[in-house]
C-alpha cells in the first residue's frame, strides 16, 4: 500500500518552488522543506556537460512502474468461492483493475504530468551549472598551455588566475549541495566539487608556471651576479687586462641597475606566491635567499675593484712616464751622435765610422718600433701621444753623412778592383757610369752639409 500511497502525495506536489514548475532562486540556498521529498537525483558530469542520474525517463518509467506494480498487486486477491469451492473449475483470483482501465490510465497520466511538471524544474539547475562547463572542456586546457607559452607578464597571469578563482567562489555560491524541492531531492555536490577542482586544478597550473618562472628567473640573477662578482675580483697582469677590467667596472654600474630592477620584479612574483600560498621547496627557499643577498653582496666587491683599479692606473701611469723619459733622454743622445758626425772626416777610419753610422740607423729604427709601443701604451691609458721628434730629427742630420760615407766606402771597395784587378775584367763603361753616379752623390752630401752649416 505505501506504493499506492505515494501517489495522492504526487498530487499534492504539481509543482515545486512557487507552485507553478518554477524555482524560487531562494530555494536553491536553503535547507528548509514544506514537504518531505520523495526522490532523490543525482546531477553529475559527463564529458564537458551534466546529465541527472536517473534519467528524467526513467524517473518517469520507475514511478508508473508503481502504478502497475499495485495494480497487479490488487489482483492477487483470492475469490470466496474460489476458496470455498476449492475443487471448482471458476477462476480463484479476483480481477480488480486491469492496466487498461481508464481509472488507471487516468492516474497514470496525472501523475505522469505531475512529475515531468517536476522534472522540469531539474533543469533549472542545469542551466545554473551550465555558465561553467567551459571548465570540464578540453579546449580550456589547450588555452591555459598557450597562455603559458606566451610567458605573459606577472599583471597579466594574475588576472587570468583571478578568473579561475572567481569562477570556483561563484561555483560554491550557485547553491546548497543538496537542493530540496517539492518532490525530490536533488544532489549537486558532485558537480559542485568537480567544477570547484577543475577551477582549481587550472588556477595552480598558473601558479606553478609563475613559481617556475620565479625560480628560473632566480637562478639567471644568481649567475648574472656571480658573474659579475668574479670578474670585478679579478687582478689584471698588464696594461691591458687593467684597462679592460676598468671599462668592465664601468659598464657594470648599468648592468648592476638592470638586474636590481629585475630584482625587484621578482619580488613581485614573491609576494604574489606568498599570498597564493605557493609553497616552496627547501632548495628553492635557498634559490631565493641566495637571490636577495647579492645586492649588498657585490657592492663593497665594487668599491674593493674600484680602489684596486686606482692604485694599478697609478703604478702604470708612473711607469710609463719613467720609461718615456728615459727613452727620450736616449733620443736626444741619438741626437748628438748623429751631429758628432761632423767631426769624423778620416777617410782612415772609413770602416769605423760605417760601422758607427750603421750601429746608430739601427738604434733609430728600433726607437721607432719603442716609440710606437710607448704612444700604443699613452692610448690604452687615456694620454695624449708624444711626439718623438728627435726620430726624425736625428735621421735628417746623419742622412748626409750616411751618404757620404756610404759613397767612400763604396769608392774604396770599387777602387782597389779597379787598381788591383785584372783589366779584363774591367768594363771601362760601368766605371764611367759608377764615378759619376758617386760624383753625382759626394756633391749632394757636401750641398747638404754645407746647407746644415749655414743653417
Amino acid at each position: 500500500m505505501e506504493g499506492w500511497l505515494a501517489v495522492p502525495l504526487i498530487y499534492q506536489m504539481r509543482g515545486a518552488g512557487n507552485g507553478d514548475g518554477a524555482i524560487i532562486p531562494d530555494t536553491l540556498h536553503s535547507e528548509s522543506v514544506l514537504t518531505r521529498p520523495l526522490f532523490v537525483i543525482k546531477m553529475v558530469v559527463e564529458g564537458d556537460g551534466f546529465k541527472f542520474a536517473p534519467s528524467h525517463p526513467a524517473m518517469i518509467k520507475a514511478v508508473l512502474g508503481i502504478i502497475d506494480h499495485f495494480v497487479a498487486m490488487l489482483n492477487t486477491v483470492p475469490r470466496i468461492e474460489g476458496e470455498i469451492g476449492k475443487g471448482g473449475g471458476g477462476a480463484r483470483l479476483m480481477t480488480v483493475a486491469t492496466p487498461d482501465d481508464e481509472m488507471i490510465c487516468n492516474a497514470k497520466a496525472r501523475v505522469q504530468a505531475i512529475l515531468e511538471a517536476n522534472l522540469e524544474t531539474t533543469n533549472f539547475l542545469m542551466k545554473t551549472y551550465n555558465p561553467f562547463t567551459y571548465l570540464l572542456s578540453s579546449e580550456t586546457d589547450k588555452k591555459v598551455e598557450d597562455f603559458i607559452k606566451a610567458r605573459h607578464q606577472l599583471p597579466e597571469v594574475t588576472s587570468e588566475i583571478s578568473k579561475y578563482e572567481k569562477a570556483r567562489k561563484e561555483v560554491d555560491k550557485r547553491s546548497i549541495p543538496e537542493v530540496n524541492l517539492n518532490l525530490m531531492q536533488v544532489h549537486v555536490s558532485g558537480v559542485k566539487l568537480k567544477l570547484s577542482s577543475r577551477a582549481e586544478e587550472v588556477a595552480t597550473r598558473l601558479r606553478a608556471n609563475i613559481q617556475q618562472l620565479f625560480i628560473a628567473k632566480g637562478n639567471d640573477l644568481c649567475s648574472r651576479y656571480q658573474e659579475i662578482f668574479l670578474r670585478l675580483g679579478m687582478h689584471p697582469n698588464t696594461e691591458e687586462e687593467m684597462v679592460e677590467l676598468e671599462t668592465f667596472l664601468q659598464e657594470s654600474s648599468g648592468m648592476l641597475m638592470t638586474l636590481n630592477s629585475e630584482l625587484n620584479e621578482a619580488r613581485k612574483a614573491l609576494r604574489f606566491l606568498t599570498e597564493q600560498s605557493v609553497e616552496l621547496s627547501e632548495e628553492e627557499l635557498k634559490t631565493v635567499g641566495e637571490t636577495w643577498c647579492w645586492p649588498n653582496k657585490i657592492k663593497p666587491k665594487v668599491v674593493e675593484c674600484n680602489n684596486r683599479l686606482k692604485a694599478e692606473r697609478n703604478r702604470a701611469e708612473d711607469e710609463l712616464s719613467d720609461k718615456r723619459d728615459a727613452f727620450i733622454a736616449e733620443l736626444d743622445d741619438y741626437v748628438v751622435q748623429a751631429e758628432a758626425f761632423s767631426s769624423r772626416g778620416e777617410i782612415e777610419r772609413l770602416n769605423e765610422n760605417m760601422a758607427a753610422l750603421n750601429a746608430l740607423v739601427a738604434k733609430l729604427k728600433e726607437g721607432k718600433e719603442r716609440a710606437a709601443g710607448i704612444n700604443g701604451e699613452e692610448e690604452l691609458l687615456g694620454q695624449p701621444r708624444t711626439q718623438f721628434l728627435q726620430l726624425t730629427s736625428a735621421p735628417d742630420i746623419l742622412a748626409p753623412y750616411l751618404d757620404l760615407w756610404t759613397t767612400a766606402q763604396n769608392f774604396h771597395k770599387n777602387h782597389h778592383s779597379w787598381l788591383n784587378g785584372a783589366m779584363k775584367g774591367v768594363d771601362p763603361e760601368v766605371v764611367e757610369s759608377e764615378v759619376k753616379a758617386m760624383y753625382k752623390a759626394n756633391f749632394k752630401a757636401i750641398k747638404n752639409l754645407d746647407r746644415k752649416s749655414v743653417v
